[in-house]
């Protein structure tokens, strides 16, 4: 079955990128360990499952604010603008560097991975063939989203008119990687998550899709303390407030403690 998995993965993706603190060990740490029970390479043990390293900058709410002075940029946090630059590197090597025909896995580490590889890999196998933008996890306190993910057995669903929070999983076609480009350059630098949020609002510009149930989740802040968001600075459940986890079963997942 893992080679299963690798082989599914190959086939649908030229690479994917683990964004990483360097400091966050404790997180590559969780993500090795769930990729040596599914029988995956670690990240760098091979060219296709790559880390993508990024620092903490002491300046970040310097340049967040600026960006907030000038109008181009929108940031409520200091740590966010890290993040949108470094997710936006990532896209940019992936646009420029790779064929167009490219398709490119971006995931961060603090995620969960469903346990059994079986319903990764049906979830791979259906990704829809004209996917531009392809969120395998997400965050919405809409209660609309139901109406899209349940009453269906597609695995793949479109939700125009519910956007999705999140960069936990998200694939993108060279289309894709162009869209999100586009807005973070010319409409507004922000969250790295919000060219994901906007994209469904407009199939004309690019197919977005959400997978039915989560492939992938991010990890409880509560054990896993998150860089950009704590008790002092965001008040979200997010335990709790997720619309589109609601049903979920979070014995389907990994988990931090093992």
């Amino acid at each position: 079955m893992a080679k299963k998995l690798i082989d599914t993965l190959r086939e649908k993706f030229r690479i994917i990128y683990v964004l990483s603190l360097t400091e966050r060990r404790d997180r590559r740490e969780l993500v090795e360990k769930q990729f040596e029970v599914l029988g995956l390479p670690k990240p760098d043990e091979t060219p296709f499952i790559r880390y993508y390293y990024a620092t903490l900058f002491p300046f970040n709410g310097l340049i967040a604010n600026a960006f907030n002075a000038s109008g181009k940029g929108r940031f409520t946090k200091a740590n966010e603008y890290d993040c949108a630059r470094n997710h936006y590197g990532i896209v940019k090597i992936c646009r420029d560097l790779f064929p167009e025909d490219s398709h490119a896995l971006v995931l961060e580490d603090d995620i969960l991975f469903r346990e059994d590889p079986n319903e990764i890999i049906e979830y791979l196998e259906a990704l829809p063939e004209d996917y531009d933008i392809a969120q395998f996890g997400g965050f919405t306190t809409d209660p609309r989203i139901h109406s899209y993910i349940e009453g269906t057995q597609d695995k793949w669903v479109k939700h125009r008119n519910v956007g999705l929070w999140n960069c936990s999983g998200y694939a993108l076609s060279h289309r894709g990687m162009d869209f999100y480009l586009t807005f973070m350059e010319k409409i507004k630098f922000w969250v790295a998550d919000g060219p994901l949020f906007k994209a469904p609002l407009s199939d004309k510009l690019v197919n977005t899709y959400v997978s039915r149930e989560p492939i992938v989740i991010q990890v409880s802040k509560k054990l896993v303390s998150s860089d950009i968001r704590n008790q002092d600075n965001d008040t979200i459940d997010y335990d709790n407030q997720n619309e589109y986890e609601k049903n979920i079963s979070l014995k389907d997942f990994f988990s931090a403690c093992q």
